[in-house]
């Protein structure tokens, strides 16, 4: 009898070939999981949290606005920020877990190559430069076809057996 089960599950299980059509239709409606996130490039001035230390990043930003440094000379003008003053590109959950979501959301795309803030993070004040911003982009179908492929059989898998397992509970005590 446990090769005839055995059978059946097998015959059950063995998946339809999955079209390109239900490949697609994954694809469009759930387009956001195929989607690489915006990525921003930046530089930041750090002033320690205390007393009056966003007043003194609101007059460093006014003395950047009337006086430009570039964001590498600039960054002396604050304090030490031991997580470092520059940032490759990191899209905003990778920066929100190194300075707090409210300094991730904060960060404006159409402020390029100019100082923005005074921004709070949950180390204190920082004047932000942004030298590169790259939009959020669509991953080709052709590069996700085959994780959604593997996505649709195992859930046709698990519905086979399921129905397979429920079929055979029917009329016996388990």
């Amino acid at each position: 009898m446990t090769n005839a089960l055995r059978e059946q599950l097998a015959w059950r299980l063995a998946s339809e070939p999955i079209s390109e059509q239900q490949i697609r239709q994954v694809y469009e409606a759930q387009s956001e999981r195929f989607t690489h996130p915006e990525r921003f490039a930046l530089s930041h001035i750090y002033i320690a949290d205390g007393d009056g230390a966003e007043q003194k990043a609101r007059a460093l930003l006014e003395q950047l606005d009337a006086q430009p440094n570039d964001p590498q000379s600039a960054t002396s003008r604050g304090d030490v920020f031991y997580g470092g003053h520059h940032f490759a590109p990191q899209n905003r959950n990778q920066i929100a877990r190194r300075m707090g979501p409210g300094f991730a959301e904060s960060l404006n795309s159409e402020a390029l190559n100019a100082w923005q803030g005074p921004i709070k993070s949950s180390y204190g004040w920082h004047l932000v430069w942004l030298s590169e911003y790259e939009a959020p982009r669509s991953m080709p179908i052709e590069a996700v076809a085959d994780r959604i492929k593997a996505e649709l059989q195992k859930d046709q898998r698990e519905k086979a057996l399921s129905e397979f397992l429920k079929e055979q509970r029917q009329g016996r005590e388990i």
